[in-house]
């Protein structure tokens, strides 16, 4: 509330005090040139200028409807152009439920601008250089993560979006993973393959950076006969083609057996559980070895030995 003292003096001795409705200039409510003509007679924005035709007093709503290519403050990222001001009780515009926030003096309409957390909500499994909003008629590049191709446009990881009048991108692009299809490959494949683990369930597809894992039979090994490993991996590239795939599982082959204190007496091969004889040296016999299995040395004087995945074993 607001209170008045009336003094009288030697010169003035009579005179009416009154209240009277706190009234808000049209500077309580414009700060810029960004507003297109006012819903509300006397409220004019023409070319730049202001002019105002009378008085918004304590209490009374004004609606502002914003220029084109601007929205309404509070509205960043919308396209909401309509907002409306109240005058305040100190002669200045208070806020609204449409403008948040404590509003003192003046407002201004803002540029339309499109948010990017939508469109990266969209694509998925993507970021851009310039996050936020951006101006409308600004372009941005979209970038898939590593593994991820945008849908629909072959190899491409980039997209350009342009933000428009409406307040959103042009387009929504999607990152999808890049897929490779093993099929053809997984045909060629002879019987000494027992697995092949990693593909998409179902499917013969499986993911950039995601491999496969391609198992030997019992008798087969990795490229050299001579090796352990039972598998190897292929990878799915970027050009969507299959690396590694000339390795092969081949048939596993043992060395020739060796004995210090032993001849062999039978020696059937040398692949994969081909088994061998030895007979002992004069003055040893069969004994066990720190490794559990035979060697010459106390006992019989025969035992046999089998080609393993990577050598005899008696």
């Amino acid at each position: 509330a607001s209170s008045a003292v009336a003094t009288c003096d030697e010169s003035s001795c009579g005179f009416t005090v009154a209240c009277t409705r706190v009234a808000c200039p049209a500077s309580a409510f414009f700060n810029r040139t960004q507003w297109a003509t006012n819903v509300m007679d006397g409220w004019v924005d023409a070319n730049g200028s202001m002019t105002f035709n009378g008085s918004i007093y304590y209490g009374d709503t004004v609606t502002f409807n914003c220029s084109e290519g601007y929205v309404a403050p509070g509205a960043a990222g919308t396209c909401r152009t309509l907002f409306s001001l109240s005058c305040g009780d100190t002669g200045l515009a208070d806020a609204t439920s449409e403008v948040p926030g404590s509003v003192e003096g003046a407002v201004s309409c803002v540029p339309k601008t499109c948010p990017t957390v939508p469109l990266l909500a969209t694509a998925r499994n993507a970021s851009v250089a310039r996050a936020g909003l951006i101006e409308e008629g600004s372009t941005i590049v979209l970038t898939c993560d590593t593994g991820f191709v945008i849908d629909g446009a072959g190899e491409n990881t980039t997209a350009n979006v342009t933000c428009t009048s409406t307040c959103g991108f042009d387009t929504a692009p999607v990152c999808v993973p890049v897929l490779c299809n093993a099929s053809a490959y997984l045909s060629s494949l002879d019987d000494n393959i027992t697995t092949v683990t990693g593909l998409i369930p179902n499917s013969t597809l499986f993911a950039l950076g995601s491999p496969i894992r391609v198992s030997c039979a019992d008798a087969y090994a990795v490229d050299s006969p001579y090796a352990c490993d039972s598998f190897f991996e292929v990878s799915c590239l970027p050009s969507l083609s299959l690396s590694n795939t000339e390795r092969q599982c081949v048939p596993v082959l043992c060395n020739e057996f060796a004995d210090p204190n032993g001849v062999p007496l039978v020696h059937n091969d040398t692949v994969y559980g081909a088994t061998v004889s030895v007979t002992c040296n004069a003055g040893y016999r069969v004994g066990l070895w720190a490794g559990g299995g035979e060697f010459c040395n106390s006992t019989e004087l025969n035992y046999s030995a089998t080609c393993g995945r990577c050598s005899f074993s008696p």
